[in-house]
């Protein structure tokens, strides 16, 4: 009598073996790969101040910047940017926008953005909010209007 030799696939069962093929190739195809997964870039904590439109006569700005909320465009002369927590500086991540029309686009609640829908032209504002390098996102936390330090006379 002739005795076959069959192999450890032919012995399993068909639905057995396509799982634990199945199993180990993407147990082995993520071990591979798993240092070359792109890094998830934290978000950008900025500061800016500057203001609603163009800013008064006599002030330099860093930079003049187009927001939009909804559709609707808002222009900001922005007079100062801080990066509170991050890797990059605030020139980088004006380099990040400014090849675009709309610099930035703003995402939050009409609470939170309502200081800048309701401003005046020429007014200083204050906005906190999280920036994700390699979008034009921005996360609006607050904006408060800022009172310009009336100067005192001599």
């Amino acid at each position: 009598m002739e005795r076959r030799q069959t192999t450890i696939a032919a012995r399993c069962r068909p639905p057995v073996c396509t799982i634990a093929l199945a199993v180990a190739t993407a147990l082995a195809g993520g071990a591979a790969h798993a240092g070359h997964l792109p890094r998830v870039a934290t978000p950008l904590l900025l500061h800016l101040e500057g203001y609603v439109g163009a800013a008064p006569a006599g002030f330099s700005r860093e930079a003049h910047l187009i927001m939009q909320y909804q559709g609707k465009d808002y222009e900001f002369d922005l007079m100062k940017m801080l990066v509170v927590t991050g890797d990059r500086s605030y020139a980088q991540v004006l380099q990040d926008v400014t090849p675009y029309r709309v610099n930035f686009i703003l995402r939050g609640t009409m609470l939170s953005l309502a200081p800048l829908i309701g401003a005046t032209a020429g007014q200083k504002l204050a906005i906190a909010a999280r920036y994700r390098t390699g979008t034009r996102d921005l996360l609006i936390d607050a904006i408060t209007p800022v009172s310009d330090p009336t100067p005192t006379p001599p």
